[in-house]
């Protein structure tokens, strides 16, 4: 259940790696508000206490009363707020990668084959929503891929890496002019094809079939 919960993850930050981008940002200013008020609690209650404290000169003596010391402050409020985003960033990006290396392991040349094909399906995004076709031939060295859009055909450009599962794709897709349309993270099985294209915000998410 673990291992199927972090692949999912692992999964998750390839189709989207600038929404992990930002969820990482955002993680980490909640830290920081969280320091900066604690900050401001902590300033008012020292004052307070100060404020209700009578001068030592007008207090009576007490020779056998013990003093009360003040509480400590507390320490390594900024590195604990350091290691709590190492320890989200390692979360999110180390252990997906050392799953994906262990799927690698496990993927043989029988998936290859068969992600080899075409897939047809819809490409849904912010933008707007269209019919695309992506041809993919494993065989060849390097892969080739090839994604038909109602904007033109883009041949793919990267690595094809071999999963539990099937192959992933992530590279960049070129026009027949050479202009680089965007990038592609697409998982393809025999039978199915996840990920998404584009660059930045303005990404499509790919829902494809053989």
């Amino acid at each position: 259940m673990l291992l199927a919960s972090m692949q999912s993850i692992a999964r998750f930050i390839q189709d989207h790696p600038y929404l992990a981008f930002y969820t990482i940002l955002a993680l980490f200013f909640l830290l920081v508000l969280g320091e900066l008020r604690h900050a401001v609690e902590k300033r008012t209650l020292q004052r307070a206490w100060r404020q209700s404290v009578p001068p030592q000169s007008a207090a009576p003596l007490q020779p056998n009363a013990a003093p009360i010391p003040p509480a400590p402050p507390r320490k390594g409020s900024v590195s604990s707020t350091l290691a709590a985003v190492l320890g989200v960033g390692a979360l999110l990006y180390v252990v997906p990668l050392l799953l994906q290396q262990q799927g690698q392991t496990v993927a043989g040349p029988i998936q290859s084959v068969l992600t080899s094909g075409t897939y047809r399906g819809e490409a849904a995004g912010a933008l707007g929503n269209g019919e695309v076709v992506l041809s993919l031939n494993t065989q060849t060295v390097p892969p080739q891929a090839v994604l038909q859009t109602p904007l033109g055909s883009y041949s793919f450009e990267g690595q094809v890496t071999p999963e539990s599962s099937g192959v992933f794709l992530s590279g960049e897709l070129v026009g027949q002019s050479g202009v680089n349309w965007g990038k592609i993270n697409a998982h393809i099985t025999p039978m199915q094809v996840t990920g998404s294209v584009g660059r930045g915000p303005a990404q499509w998410a790919l829902d494809l079939r053989r």
